[in-house]
C-alpha cells in the first residue's frame, strides 16, 4: 500500500530506473586490517528489489497520458529496450543526455510516411506550472527525429501530427526522462569508460576543488568514507550496518556517489556488478579473478597484486592514494581514513588474493543464495541475508588480508589440529574477519592504535586483544 501511494505521487520522481535486472547498490567498503577491496566506488554489490506496483494503477496512468489517432510513438537509443519500465508505470522513457530517436509509425500498413508532413513538438511543465516548449521540428517524411532530453525525473509531452492530402493523424504521449542503471557488462565501451574515469576523479580529487570545478553535488572518496565510518566512532555502533537501515543507508550512499559522477559528466548513470553471474560461470573467487572481465587492467585491475607489494595496479586506479587525516572521527594508527581495525600502513590502495596466507577458494554468493533472499519472510530476514551473505564476505574475498599474526595456510597444513579437514571452516572465518574484528573492537575486547608516526613499525601500530 505504501509503494502504491508512492507510485501515485512524486516521491519516486528523481530515482533512477533499473535495467532488465535486479536493482543493485554501490557499496562503499572500508578496509579491515590489511584487507583492501576494490575501494568504495570500485566494487558494486548488495541487492535490492524492483517494486511491482498494482497493474490497475499503471493502466490509469497510461490511459491518462496517451492520446493516439492513427499514429504510434517509439523511442530508442543504442541500448535494448528497458523491459522493467512497465514495473514503474511508464509507457515511454528516455535517458538523459543520450541521443534518443523518436519514431512515428502509422497504424495503416497502406500508408507511406513520405506522403505526410510531420510536425513534432516536445515540451515540459515545471513544478511552478510553467510550460516550456523544448523543441519543434517540421518536415515532409520526417517520421523520425533525434533529441537529447536533459531534465532527469521530468515528464515531457511529445506531440506529433502527420498531415497528407487525404488525412491527418497524430499522437500526444508522455515521456519520462530517467537514468537507467545497468549491469556493468551491459554498458557500451564508451559508457563504461566514462564511469571508470569519473570514479577515478571521485577518488583523486580534493572535495573543495571538485565543487569549484563540477558544482555543489560533487563529493569525493574521503568525504564518503568519513561519513560511512564516523558514526561508529561517535556512537559506538553504526546506523548503517546490522539494522534494516542498512538498505536505505547504502542506497543513499549510492545516490550521492551517482550524483557526484553526474556532476562530472551528466550522461553517467550508476552501474552495478552482478557477481552471481561470475559465481555461476566461473566458480570460486580465484577463478573469477582470472576469467572475469571485472579484473582486467582497463576495468578494476587484478585481484592478485603480489608482484607490486599488494598495491593495486590498473589503468584507472594505479597508485590510488588513501586520504590521511588524523582529525577525522575515525582513522587507523597511521592516520589513514579507514576502519580503525585496518592497521594498513600503505598510503595506496592495496588488494590481495589471499586471506592470512590462504589462497582464496571461497565463492561469492550465487543463484542459490539469491533465491534464498527472495524467500525471506520479513524485512529483517531479507536485510540480514543481503548484508551478511552478499555484502560482508566481499570485503575479505576481494580485498584479502595480509600481515596476519597467524597463518591460515599453516593451520590447514597442521594435522595436529585437523587442519586439512577444516580448511573451509578456517577460510569462512577469514572471510568474516573484518566483522569479527569490528565487533571485538566495539565491545572493548580489542584495542587499536590511532596515533602512530608514519615510520612506526607495523608490529607497534596494529591491534591487540
Amino acid at each position: 500500500e505504501i509503494y502504491k501511494k508512492m507510485a501515485e505521487s512524486d516521491i519516486m520522481s528523481n530515482q533512477p530506473l533499473l535495467s532488465n535486472r535486479i536493482k543493485n547498490q554501490a557499496e562503499y567498503p572500508t578496509k579491515s586490517w590489511r584487507a583492501i577491496i576494490a575501494s568504495a566506488s570500485l566494487v558494486l554489490c548488495a541487492i535490492g528489489a524492483i517494486v511491482a506496483f498494482p497493474k490497475t494503477t499503471f493502466e490509469e496512468q497510461l490511459d491518462s497520458s496517451s492520446i493516439s489517432s492513427g499514429l504510434l510513438l517509439a523511442i530508442t537509443n543504442e541500448y535494448p529496450e528497458v523491459a522493467s519500465k512497465s514495473a514503474y508505470g511508464w509507457k515511454h522513457i528516455a535517458e538523459p543526455y543520450k541521443t534518443s530517436t523518436l519514431t512515428a509509425s502509422t497504424l495503416s500498413t497502406s500508408s507511406d510516411v513520405s506522403d505526410f508532413t510531420f510536425t513534432w513538438a516536445i515540451e515540459h511543465t515545471d513544478s511552478e506550472g510553467v510550460t516550456t516548449v523544448d523543441s519543434t521540428q517540421t518536415g515532409v517524411g520526417l517520421s523520425a527525429i533525434n533529441y537529447e532530453f536533459t531534465l532527469a525525473g521530468q515528464s515531457y509531452v511529445v506531440t506529433c501530427t502527420a498531415v497528407s492530402t487525404s488525412q491527418t493523424i497524430s499522437f500526444t504521449e508522455s515521456v519520462m526522462s530517467k537514468y537507467v542503471r545497468r549491469e556493468i557488462r551491459q554498458l557500451t565501451k564508451a559508457d563504461r569508460e566514462k564511469f571508470l574515469s569519473g570514479t577515478e576523479i571521485f577518488h583523486r580529487t580534493d572535495a573543495d576543488e571538485g565543487r569549484k570545478t563540477y558544482g555543489a553535488k560533487f563529493t569525493n572518496y574521503k568525504e564518503t568514507v568519513v561519513k560511512h565510518l564516523a558514526r561508529m566512532t561517535l556512537d559506538g555502533c553504526t546506523p548503517y550496518h546490522g539494522y534494516n537501515t542498512f538498505l536505505t543507508a547504502h542506497e543513499s550512499f549510492v545516490l550521492e556517489f551517482e550524483q557526484s559522477l553526474q556532476s562530472i559528466d551528466p550522461s553517467i548513470s550508476m552501474t552495478f556488478w552482478d557477481f552471481t553471474i561470475d559465481t555461476e560461470k566461473y566458480g570460486h573467487i580465484t577463478n573469477i579473478a582470472s576469467e572475469s572481465e571485472i579484473f582486467k587492467d582497463d576495468w578494476f585491475g587484478p585481484l592478485d597484486n603480489s608482484d607490486n607489494n599488494e598495491v593495486l595496479k590498473s589503468k584507472y586506479f594505479n597508485n590510488l592514494p588513501i586520504p590521511q587525516d588524523y582529525s577525522t572521527p575515525e582513522h587507523n594508527g597511521y592516520g589513514f581514513v579507514t576502519d580503525v581495525t585496518n592497521a594498513n600502513p600503505s598510503s595506496l590502495v592495496t588488494r590481495s588474493s589471499s586471506i592470512c596466507g590462504l589462497p582464496t577458494k571461497s565463492k561469492l554468493a550465487g543463484c542459490t543464495e539469491l533465491n534464498s533472499i527472495f524467500k525471506s519472510n520479513s524485512l529483517t530476514q531479507f536485510r540480514a541475508q543481503i548484508e551478511n551473505t552478499f555484502h560482508a564476505t566481499m570485503h575479505m574475498g576481494l580485498g584479502g588480508v595480509t600481515e596476519c599474526s597467524v597463518s591460515l595456510l599453516d593451520a590447514i597444513n597442521n594435522d595436529d589440529i585437523g587442519g586439512t579437514t577444516r580448511a573451509s571452516l578456517f577460510e569462512s572465518i577469514g572471510m568474516m574477519a573484518n566483522t569479527l574484528w569490528r565487533t571485538m573492537e566495539l565491545s572493548g575486547n580489542m584495542a587499536c592504535a590511532t596515533d602512530c608516526d608514519s615510520d612506526t613499525d607495523f608490529s607497534d601500530c596494529d591491534c591487540s586483544c
